[in-house]
């Protein structure tokens, strides 16, 4: 084996919070690892010991592999063809990501590992992984969801703004999923607010999340408009509705934001997600 290149790879913002929330000495098995920077980075660092890189296509495998190789981790980091968790065997990895893809498609992932344990009368993914990581692109208050239902406990999430994008990143443990809901409704957040914008960015009033709502007030009052100059139609009334009823939940949590001395610093344009938070992108 060649020595590789002594520094790690150059991570972006994205990359770089998600590799934050990795915790040390645990075995990593990197979810769809396309070119498989997180693990080398982690590895370089000391922070991890070994890690599995998966994914779905031979393609990204192929270039994690060159990865690999230029930076002098190939015994450390062992590749594998998998759909999601398929070619993983539970006890393998103590530290599950996954990340780069919809919330939809994680859900789904997660469900086949869950169920196949159960079907297999087996040591368990939720027995043995230590902790979840995930960056989830779309269908944010949907995963928050799966994940209460499925008990896995929000202990960490953050917002990463990166070309003009927002992005989420968790961490999950197993058990007690309902304790960051209640401590949000005892501060004074509503459970819809909680799924849609994340129980403890709201108690913490992440300052990244107040830019976004901000964004997201603007974005849906302009479409609002767009819709009260258009032909009056029951349809086009009914969505408006909902958009001021929208306008009017961010505008309440905006004012709970103010309360807490946050200074938001935003200097870039409004980008044009989806009109939900569990949509943006």
């Amino acid at each position: 084996m060649t020595e590789g290149r002594s520094e790690a790879p150059r991570l972006s913002p994205r990359l770089r919070k998600i590799a934050e929330f990795a915790g040390n000495d645990l075995r990593l098995a990197d979810v769809g690892t396309d070119h498989a920077f997180v693990p080398i980075a982690l590895i370089k660092a000391g922070r991890i010991p070994s890690a599995y890189a998966l994914d779905l296509r031979e393609g990204p495998l192929k270039r994690a592999e060159e990865h690999l190789s230029e930076f002098g981790v190939q015994g450390r980091v062992e590749l594998r063809l998998s759909d999601g968790l398929s070619a993983m065997q539970p006890g393998e990895a103590e530290s599950v990501l996954i990340a780069g893809m919809g919330g939809e498609l994680m859900i789904r992932i997660l469900k086949d590992a869950f169920q196949r344990d159960r079907a297999l009368r087996r040591t368990t993914f939720f027995g043995t992984v230590r902790e979840w990581i995930f960056s989830p692109h779309t269908e944010w208050e949907e995963f928050r969801r799966f994940l209460l239902e499925t008990d896995l406990r929000i202990t960490r999430e953050e917002l990463v703004c990166e070309d003009r994008k927002f992005y989420l990143i968790m961490k999950a443990v197993p058990g007690d999923a309902a304790m960051p809901y209640q401590e949000a409704g005892r501060a004074g957040f509503s459970m819809d607010s909680a799924l849609r914008f994340g129980p403890l960015m709201l108690l913490s009033r992440d300052p990244v999340l107040l830019s976004f709502l901000l964004r997201e007030r603007e974005k849906t009052e302009r479409i609002e408009r767009r819709l009260a100059q258009s032909a009056a139609e029951s349809a086009a009334e009914d969505r408006r509705a909902e958009l001021r009823e929208y306008i009017d939940k961010i505008s309440k949590l905006i004012t709970m934001f103010s309360n807490s001395d946050i200074i938001v610093d935003d200097p870039l344009p409004a980008p044009e997600p989806a009109i939900r938070a569990s949509q943006t992108q």
